[in-house]
């Protein structure tokens, strides 16, 4: 059969389309559905994240927050400086976290995500009334949206509950802006802005600052939006008088957070804060191509300086343009306050996950100006945009470890801590996967195991010292395992154990969930599994084998009988296998 062959009249009118741009048209519509469709996986792949990367222990920060929670009233404590924030919105989310759901964290990552998708229905929102796109240019520039806000580049801040503050800020600076960028729809003929529009406005930008130290930048911010606006003089002074007294408020007995460099002192060493600036902004492209960091920051400046000598020539400005420079100026001047108070740690500390929160932003602002030019003036560049995003997309699904693996890693680590914090055998490099300080945590545990709070309010807590078989229930069949030799921690007597090993269940040819560790029946400890076992993959063909590693903590006591292991299977709602010929001596180990 002849292969099909287009007809004079069809190859006319494939012509007709593609010189009137119709196929373009086409082409473009399709394509922006699949970035919005990309932006949408990309919440997906983070909320999966927050699952596979959950820490059932408090971690990093969250530590020197539970002492200062402990010895302080909680109205005090609220308006207690943390380093050189002060968090007092966050706190709130705090409290209740503490005082409603056991301190466990799962209500403050749910709110992380529940602010972050709030933050984007408002872009959908904003990208239709402020920046007037429809069609494809609206579905192109939600897809990025969706994108930035949820790249799990940011990944910390998906699966550490203390890190509400760097969301909390993001959405009040984006409310604050869009807000006196409002015209009021009643009275369009004077574009009055309406007083409740200011003090909308007011509220998020006081929120801001109340969520971490950068947030009083947004009032140089607001007031330069007001003027260039062309607000009433009321309404500017009314800005400017209330981020004064909020910034007043906030700097009282306002003190320098020990181990931050000093400002002042760091405006001597330019080339260094340049170098963090420029680390900063160009971090989100470290996945791909991290020689490429300091081009994509300084690439990054270079667009926003271009932004802002574009818009002075302009006499009347538009909403879009002011939009995106009011949230590239407070984004560069965040990376700049971060850089005088952070460049003593090293340029490097620019690239840390929690930062991208901030820095995405800064380059979705910038994406979003050129879809809204594209959709006005070209869809062949609107096409190359969505061309280039989508290649993003591609790639960044392709490398998805590069994000996931870390937040993973720390994970494991910070539950193999919270192990031993359990079992009361304080492992001083175990415990520094949650805490640099780990001699902090001795004195800081006996508040949450008291009240019952965060890791001391998990099942495994409450089966610690338990009768085996009040826990699990026990199947016949052994699980396959090998131990290492045991190791003493701590000087006391009797001293407490850390053990390692590995496990297999060869009935469902996979690792289990948990190690126990009884002894006279009772249970005395925990492993975590999860480690990369050499050998392993190779022995049983499994991939998923080379993970059947643990490393685990039996509570410090007076052994007269063996510490028998037991793995908990998975998917066996509580199903516990006894690992095959392993045992911990009663005698001291080596």
């Amino acid at each position: 059969m002849p292969p099909p062959t287009l007809s004079l009249r069809s190859y006319k009118s494939l012509l007709a389309n593609i010189e009137n741009g119709r196929l373009l048209e086409i082409t473009t519509t399709i394509l922006s559905y699949a970035v919005l469709l990309g932006g949408l996986v990309t919440i997906a792949v983070a909320v999966r994240l927050s699952f596979i990367a959950y820490m059932r222990v408090p971690f990093a920060d969250m530590w020197s927050a539970i002492d200062s929670m402990a010895k302080t009233p909680p109205i005090k404590w609220l308006w207690l400086q943390h380093n050189e924030h002060r968090i007092l919105i966050p706190k709130l989310f705090l409290l209740a976290d503490f005082n409603f759901f056991k301190g466990r964290e799962d209500f403050l990552l749910i709110s992380i995500f529940v602010v972050q998708l709030i933050h984007f229905v408002l872009w959908l929102w904003i990208l239709r009334t402020i920046i007037g796109l429809r069609g494809s240019g609206w579905r192109t520039a939600a897809g990025i949206a969706g994108l930035c806000l949820f790249s799990t580049l940011q990944g910390v801040n998906f699966t550490s509950g203390f890190q509400i503050p760097f969301v909390l800020l993001s959405l009040f600076v984006t409310v604050a802006v869009s807000s006196l960028l409002l015209r009021k729809q009643s009275n369009a003929h004077h574009a009055g802005l309406g007083w409740r529009h200011v003090c909308l406005g007011l509220s998020a930008g006081a929120g801001a600052t109340y969520s971490l130290f950068n947030g009083v930048l947004i009032w140089p911010v607001l007031v330069t939006i007001a003027v260039l606006q062309r607000l009433s003089k009321k309404m500017v002074m009314a800005i400017g008088i209330a981020g004064t007294l909020v910034s007043v408020s906030y700097l009282y007995h306002f003190n320098r957070a020990p181990g931050s460099s000093d400002p002042l002192r760091s405006l001597h060493a330019p080339l260094r804060i340049a170098e963090y600036i420029a680390k900063y902004l160009g971090a989100p492209i470290i996945w791909l191509a991290p020689h490429l960091v300091m081009i994509c920051g300084c690439l990054g400046l270079g667009v926003a300086a271009y932004i802002f000598r574009n818009a002075l020539d302009r006499s009347e400005r538009e909403p879009t343009t002011l939009l995106v420079q009011a949230l590239i100026l407070f984004y560069m001047g965040t990376a700049v306050v971060t850089a005088l108070g952070r460049q003593i740690l090293g340029s490097d500390q620019a690239l840390s996950s929690r930062y991208q929160t901030f820095t995405l932003i800064f380059w979705m602002s910038i994406g979003l100006l050129l879809v809204k030019h594209a959709s006005q003036s070209s869809r062949t560049l609107l096409l190359g945009l969505q061309l280039a995003v989508l290649t993003l997309m591609v790639l960044g699904a392709t490398r998805l470890d590069f994000s996931k693996q870390p937040e993973r890693l720390r994970a494991l680590r910070a539950n193999t801590a919270s192990l031993a914090i359990l079992t009361n055998v304080f492992d001083q490099e175990t415990l520094k996967a949650v805490f640099p300080f780990p001699e902090f945590i001795p004195q800081v545990s006996p508040f949450l195991k008291e009240r019952g709070l965060s890791l001391f309010s998990t099942d495994l807590a409450k089966h610690l010292d338990q009768r085996l078989e009040e826990a699990y229930s026990l199947r016949s069949e052994p699980c396959l395992g090998g131990l290492d030799p045991a190791s003493i921690v701590g000087a006391n007597s009797p001293p407490g154990l850390r053990v390692s090993g590995w496990t297999w269940d060869p009935i469902r040819q996979e690792a289990v969930s948990q190690i126990v560790f009884a002894a006279e029946g009772k249970i005395v400890g925990y492993g975590e599994p999860g480690y990369v076992r050499p050998g392993l993959k190779e022995r049983f063909f499994r991939d998923k084998a080379q993970y059947a590693g643990w490393v685990g903590f039996v509570k410090p006591m007076q052994r007269s009988s063996p510490v028998l292991v037991y793995a908990v299977t998975k998917g066996g709602h509580g199903e516990l296998c006894r690992v095959e010929r392993l045992s911990i001596s009663p005698n001291r180990p080596n």
